[in-house]
């Protein structure tokens, strides 16, 4: 075996490499830095380090974000693989290693985050995990803490406070405020919307499968909304199609808005007058905090949410 010339080492710090990772993963300095538990000034002086090292700028400003240099996408798979490589020579016998590790775990979602979050979540355990396995399952907020318990779930994603025992878990990953969706060529409102302007319109009933919780339909109950709901519905598709056919409008929260306006001929108004958010949360059982599986996935839920949030600021 040939000799190495450690001189060549000096300016090598493999730490720079996995911050190099996190920032092509994120696309952001602070999304990297509290991938790795760091100051975002920490991770900027690692990206100058980074981009003297490979005489690149590695990362620039962009439409969405920091967008990588053809110099940086060519180093991602090679980087990677070499710090798996790293990785396997010291990692501790029987550790948790998501590349080969068999597990399946279901988690309850409301269907618009399942449309949104999936695709994002999947696509990064594909990467690093791809014999863990999710199933997905629409059920009230009311049953989840008791399947939570008998662990017909492993997860459960929500916009309604849970009645949750000392035994759950749970953290936040979102608050949203509501938005009033309509068809223009129905019903024309102005670019936003108050409490007793929505009093007197006719709204659409939300059931739990669309609405993240009870968000929509509490609020309209709060302000004493007179307008009859013509009916109540659990499908985007049907409340898009009856807001397009009726001057009617339905009452959710904001961070649906993107599946709610891709239908077409459809806008979404801000409701003002209220503080009214919606809070989306994760729960879970306390018994799964030492697996090391729950805890990857939950990390990488959380990391999603995130991801999802960011593409549709963009």
């Amino acid at each position: 075996m040939e000799p190495l010339d450690y001189r060549k080492f000096r300016t090598l710090d493999l730490n720079l490499l996995v911050a190099f990772d996190a920032l092509a993963s994120q696309r952001s300095v602070s999304g990297a830095a509290r991938q790795l538990f760091l100051g975002q000034p920490a991770v900027s002086h690692m990206l100058a380090r980074l981009r003297r090292l490979f005489d690149d700028p590695l990362f620039v400003r962009g439409a969405k974000g920091m967008e990588p240099t053809a110099k940086a996408l060519a180093l991602v798979e090679p980087v990677r693989a070499l710090l798996n490589e790293a990785y396997g020579l010291v990692r501790p016998a029987g550790e948790f290693d998501p590349s080969s590790t068999q597990a399946r775990l279901c988690i309850a979602l409301p269907a618009p985050l399942e449309a949104m979050l999936l695709p994002v979540l999947c696509a990064a355990l594909a990467r690093e995990a791809p014999s863990i396995q999710l199933a997905s399952r629409a059920m009230p907020a009311a049953r989840m803490p008791d399947a939570l318990d008998a662990r017909e779930i492993d997860l459960a994603v929500t916009g309604v406070p849970l009645a949750t025992k000392d035994w759950h878990r749970s953290a936040d990953l979102h608050r949203c405020h509501l938005v009033c969706a309509h068809a223009p060529a129905q019903l024309p409102l102005p670019a936003s919307i108050g409490a007793e302007e929505l009093r007197t319109l006719q709204a659409i009933g939300l059931s739990h499968a669309i609405e993240l919780g009870s968000g929509g339909n509490a609020f309209l109950g709060q302000v004493k909304h007179n307008g009859a709901m013509p009916t109540e519905v659990e499908s985007l598709l049907t409340l898009s199609r009856l807001l397009q056919t009726a001057p009617v409008v339905a009452v959710l929260p904001a961070l649906v808005a993107p599946l709610i306006l891709a239908q077409g001929a459809l806008v979404c108004v801000p409701v003002q007058g209220t503080e009214e958010t919606v809070a989306i949360r994760l729960h879970w059982h306390s018994g799964a905090d030492g697996d090391p599986v729950h805890r990857y996935v939950r990390r990488h839920l959380a990391d999603a949410f995130a991801a999802m949030l960011g593409q549709g600021q963009g």
